[in-house]
């Protein structure tokens, strides 16, 4: 059973329900989504007291403002925007029990680029092919396909005893801060198919890059020194699937990486794949943050990705305080 929690009073600048994606239809054309920072998500969806796998909200760069309108346990984590309720601030990486009618709102941007809101009991939208995410693109998902708008009223599961979910936070150490600049984000080399050519690899490894203003969820573009597509295509090229943390090269020369909303099939020559534990702190760079990439084998991009499924499943009261 669900209920009315929440009402957008304001929508901040795009915030829409998400959870961990929409897998097993890409032999469809059907894009995965979900998080752009599944790990934030995750991590806010724990210390609310829910299943990592419930439906959040994804807030970008600025925050809405959201009544509560039954009791309840909230947390925030990822980016840090100043988030308040009834004035009095809540960190990010953690929780707190709202009563029916406090008003929570996000203010100027500290660090990151998105941050995640998890309800105790989890946001109650339509599951659609296996998840409640938004999907943009196909205007699928979430909340009527499309971003929040003020009006807009959010249930979530009645939780009894939500309150023990409460005033929880990560450990100090174990907190994520995202300071740019020159963020390094890791990424595996591609080898065959689509793969560029070692020219082209040089090159985008010669210098840091900055992300541009019309990056979104499908794909980040950067800017810096122009890349020299060395491609020759031919008559009997293919497409091949894509994921997202792709590195392609198109014909201008900039890089994209392709993010949580990617399409699933490409044809630009392929620098690598960004490691799956990076992919949310690149999702954490705004725009005009530097980044810099950095090559690294799959046994470290293996170890990072059990050590943090490792922290996730152990994450309890014993990691939190």
């Amino acid at each position: 059973m669900s209920a009315e929690t929440a009402l957008i009073l304001l929508p901040g600048a795009l915030t829409t329900v998400q959870d961990l994606g929409r897998t097993g239809w890409q032999y469809c054309g059907v894009s995965v989504g979900g998080a752009m920072d599944p790990f934030a998500a995750t991590v806010a969806n724990i210390l609310a007291g829910n299943n990592p796998k419930d439906a959040v909200l994804e807030i970008t760069l600025l925050g809405p403002q959201i009544k509560i309108l039954q009791d309840t346990t909230i947390a925030v984590a990822g980016a840090d925007l100043a988030a308040t309720l009834d004035g009095e601030r809540i960190a990010p990486w953690s929780s707190k029990s709202g009563l029916s009618g406090q008003v929570l709102t996000f203010g100027q941007r500290a660090a990151g680029a998105r941050a995640y809101l998890s309800i105790n009991g989890g946001v109650d939208v339509p599951c659609v092919m296996g998840s409640r995410s938004t999907d943009l693109k196909a205007l699928v998902g979430g909340y009527r396909g499309r971003a929040l708008k003020a009006g807009d009223i959010l249930s979530a599961k009645t939780i009894r005893g939500h309150a023990r979910f409460g005033g929880r936070s990560l450990l100090p150490g174990d907190l994520q801060l995202y300071r740019p600049p020159n963020t390094p984000i890791r990424f595996l080399r591609s080898r065959g198919g689509l793969a560029c050519s070692a020219n082209i690899f040089d090159q985008f490894l010669s210098q840091s890059r900055t992300v541009r203003p019309d990056s979104d969820r499908m794909g980040y573009r950067f800017a810096g020194p122009q890349v020299e597509n060395d491609a020759k295509p031919t008559d009997d090229s293919w497409s091949e699937p894509v994921t997202a943390g792709v590195i392609q090269i198109p014909p201008d020369g900039q890089p994209i990486v392709l993010m949580a909303g990617c399409q699933t099939v490409g044809g630009y020559p392929r620098v690598g794949v960004v490691i799956t534990v990076d992919i949310g702190r690149l999702a954490q760079a705004a725009p005009s943050d530097a980044v810099q990439f950095v090559e690294v084998s799959m046994d470290v991009a293996q170890s990072e990705l059990h050590r943090q499924a490792q922290y996730i499943a152990h994450l309890s009261v014993s990691n939190v305080i």
